[in-house]
Formats: C-alpha cells, sequence, structure tokens
C-alpha cells in the first residue's frame, strides 16, 4: 500500500525535532556566540573572572569538561539516536512496509543514504540515491510531495597566494544540504589533459556527530559539470587561460585572440605551449610551428600563412589533439621580420594549467529556511524533494523550546 503522506510529516518531524534538542544541547556545550551558551553563562558580568587566579582556574576546568566529556557525551547520544531511528526496527522500518526498498537500497552503506554516479568522460552526475532516505526521496517525486527548500548562496572564489595555476566558476548551485562552511578545492592531478581537484566542505560549526568537513565522494575534473551528493553542489570550474592564454615573446603582436581547447600533455610542457614563427624566402612566406618544449627538439604542429598584409585566421589542430586557434597579423609579421631566415623563436602560450599545491576556497551560506530540510542535513548528507504539488507544513519539523 501507498505511504500515508497524511501522516508520515508529523511522525518525521517529531523524530528530526527530538534529535534538535540534543543538537541545541551540543551546540550550547561547545559554542559561545549566544549569552546563553554555556561558557558565556559562566563568563558573563559578575561571572568567573579571569583575573582571579582560582576564578580562573574553575572557568578553565569548566571549558575542558565542556569540550572532552559534555560535547562527546551528547554526540555519542545523538549518534546512537539516529543509527535507532535510521534502523529497521524503528522508522526505517515503517518506511520499508509501504515504499519500495530495493536490495540495492539495503546493502547501501550507510543504511540511509548512498549515491551511485556516472562518469562521462570526467563529467560526473548522480545517477542513482540508494537507501532508505533514496527511496523516500523518489517516492516523494512519484506521489508529489515537497518540502520547504533551503537557499545556498555563495561567496568570492578565491585563489590562495602563489598559486600557479588560474581557474574560474562556470556555474555552481547547491542543494537544500549543502551545509555552511567554507569550500575548498585542492589539486590532486596536474595532467595538461584532466586536471582533477578534490572537493572539501570545511564546515563553519561541526555537526552533531562532531564532523568538522565534509569531502565529495568524487574528484572534480577542470571544465567537466560535477555533481556531488556529499557536499550538495553542482558546479563547472574552468582554466580561464583555455580562452585567454597568457603570451609571451611574441615581440611584434602577431597572434591576437587567442584561444586552446582539448589541452594535450603531449603538446605542452605544464600548460605551455611553445611557438616559432620563421620568415621563409619564397611563398608561402610565414612558416608557423609548435612545440612540447623550450628546447623546440619535438615538433607537435604547425600551418604557413602567405602574403605581408591583413590578417588571417588560425585553425590548427596539434600532434596529441590540442586545438590552436588564433589571428594572425601578417603585417605585424612583417614589420618584426623583414628578411628572409629572420625567426622570432620564443613565443609561449601557458593555459595557466592548475598545479600539484595549488588551492582555491570560497565560502558556502545556508539560511537553512526549511525546517526538514534543515534538519535532514544535518542528520545525513541528504534533501527530499523541493518541488511538486503537496507541500508539507514545515513547522511540523520545528525546533521545540526546552527549559
Amino acid at each position: 500500500m501507498p505511504l500515508n503522506y497524511t501522516l508520515l510529516p508529523t511522525q518525521l518531524g517529531a523524530y528530526l525535532k527530538n534529535l534538535r534538542k540534543l543538537e541545541a544541547q551540543l551546540e550550547h556545550a561547545l559554542r559561545a556566540s549566544a549569552a546563553t551558551h554555556n561558557r558565556r553563562l559562566l563568563s558573563q558580568a559578575n561571572g568567573l573572572r579571569q583575573t582571579d587566579t582560582e576564578e580562573a582556574r574553575a572557568y578553565g576546568k569548566q571549558l575542558a569538561f565542556f569540550d572532552s566529556t559534555l560535547a562527546p557525551g551528547i554526540s555519542s547520544l545523538w549518534q546512537q539516536f539516529r543509527d535507532q531511528m535510521e534502523s529497521l526496527e524503528d522508522l526505517f522500518g515503517i518506511l520499508a512496509v509501504d515504499i519500495p526498498i530495493s536490495e540495492d537500497d539495503k546493502a547501501a552503506s550507510p543504511l540511509a543514504i548512498e549515491y551511485e554516479y556516472e562518469d562521462i568522460n570526467g563529467a560526473i552526475s548522480i545517477a542513482k540515491r540508494k537507501g532508505v532516505w533514496g527511496a523516500l526521496y523518489n517516492d516523494m517525486v512519484a506521489f508529489t510531495e515537497y518540502v520547504t527548500a533551503n537557499v545556498i548562496t555563495f561567496g568570492t572564489f578565491t585563489a590562495k597566494s602563489g598559486n600557479r595555476g588560474t581557474l574560474t566558476v562556470g556555474s555552481m548551485t547547491g542543494r537544500p544540504h549543502a551545509l555552511t562552511g567554507t569550500l575548498v578545492l585542492e589539486v590532486v592531478d596536474e595532467s595538461v589533459d584532466a586536471p582533477k581537484l578534490s572537493v572539501v566542505n570545511e564546515l563553519t560549526n561541526p555537526l552533531p556527530d562532531l564532523s568538522t568537513f565534509v569531502k565529495a565522494d568524487r574528484d572534480l575534473q577542470c571544465e567537466k559539470s560535477f555533481e556531488d551528493g556529499q557536499v550538495g553542489l553542482v558546479m563547472t570550474i574552468n582554466r580561464d587561460g583555455l580562452t585567454t592564454p597568457t603570451e609571451s615573446g611574441d615581440n611584434g603582436n602577431i597572434f591576437s585572440a587567442t584561444s586552446i581547447a582539448t589541452p594535450k600533455e603531449g603538446d605542452m610542457n605544464g600548460g605551455t605551449l611553445q611557438g616559432r614563427v620563421t620568415r621563409m624566402a619564397v611563398a608561402p612566406i610565414w612558416n608557423i610551428e609548435f612545440f612540447n618544449s623550450s628546447a623546440r627538439t619535438t615538433k607537435v604542429g604547425g600551418t604557413t600563412a602567405d602574403t605581408t598584409t591583413g590578417t588571417v585566421a588560425l585553425d590548427v589542430t596539434l600532434q596529441n589533439g590540442t586545438r590552436f586557434q588564433s589571428t594572425f597579423d601578417r603585417a605585424a609579421a612583417h614589420a618584426l621580420l623583414p628578411a628572409a631566415t629572420n625567426n622570432d623563436n620564443d613565443i609561449q602560450f601557458d593555459i595557466k594549467t592548475p598545479r600539484i599545491g595549488d588551492r582555491w576556497t570560497r565560502t558556502i551560506t545556508n539560511d537553512e529556511a526549511g525546517n526538514f530540510s534543515t534538519k535532514l542535513a544535518k542528520l545525513r548528507r541528504v534533501h527530499l524533494p523541493t518541488s511538486g504539488v503537496n507541500l508539507w507544513t514545515d513547522s511540523l519539523a520545528g525546533s521545540e523550546s526546552v527549559t
């Protein structure tokens, strides 16, 4: 029989409210941002004084107790509550009676949620949500049930000082369970063909299980779409040097509007393509060559151009597949290289590909506008549908005051 969506929002909301009570106690033990937090109560006006030796010692002992005993104890209770809730003898057992939970779902690790991905030439997307939360997500989609979404916003994309490569954000969006923190992208593979970055969200506040970061299941490949269930992000990160490579050694401004596509390790040295322009004694006058190192011993491609006036569009696919496009100014070449055998031998096009040690950061802010969305995000890296026909009453998962 179908799941009873009249009852489930209240039932699930009750579980989430009870989990939140423990989480709130954990926040009071660990944080100091609100006047009611444990350490702030002790240090308020007329509270324990740091200028008094005995009172300062007592304050330190209290903080040590909060951090090393109270918080871990509450976190352990929270995890036990979560694990009990997510067992087939408890809430998950209720769900399993009325929604299709496959053997794949039951084999998920953990039972709650596991993401299965599709990788098409480096483009990563979620192919399947496995586990009981995944089964509930799919059932809610089928029956057009949905919850209030959280809105995710981002700060400035910032490069670490000293980075050798340059990157820009092509696109970035967040799922309702993307948590507030700092996104960290770090190079783990510097190959020119397919540079890859690890993806980690360093959380602003620890989760109830005391986790301080969330790591993506897969690494991100530049210029490829990337979707990850753990960090809850969908994004594309690009090497802007492909559309605007850094050019040097072109003493006569012979090349302009240059771009490089499908860069290959075999055609470049650390993302730098070497070029040479030579004036020939007979037509075609211009011999344009490309090499994979500054020694210019291994030629990987080339083309020619004729006449000494105007410009011509170049489109050259190099030996290993790199595509070089540029506007070649024949008049500028003529001015720089007026006689046969003259050449400009130190032209370089650097795509500033990311290198090992390079790092970028960007802040993530979750507005926590949806009660179901927020509490599930703290529970597991998962969200429920946020569009449909039947919207759950969000207050059913609201937080209760405990006095």
